[in-house]
């Protein structure tokens, strides 16, 4: 059986009465994790978009909806850089 890893990190708090402070820490270091997750998936969706627009480009040889849907993906691959790099802190 594997020991609960989480039970013993909790129980060397405790033992050596590291400060509240040390425990948000560990929060918010959680926390940028998924800030940082969150960026990036929003940059695929980015990606993603503009893709789209290009096959929409080749098959209807529709330029204008080409433009259009790769400067919304370039607008959300740019908010996921922004999140990903400013929030996030990496």
């Amino acid at each position: 059986m594997q020991p609960d890893f989480k039970k013993i990190g909790i129980r060397i708090l405790r033992i050596y009465r590291i400060p509240k402070l040390l425990k948000l820490s560990c929060r918010i270091i959680c926390l940028n994790r998924t800030v940082w997750l969150v960026g990036k998936i929003i940059q695929a969706i980015g990606l993603f978009e503009i893709m789209y627009g290009l096959i929409i480009g080749l098959r209807d040889d529709n330029l204008a909806m080409e433009f259009r849907y790769a400067g919304i993906g370039v607008v959300i691959f740019g908010i996921g850089w922004l999140i990903e790099k400013k929030l996030a802190g990496r």
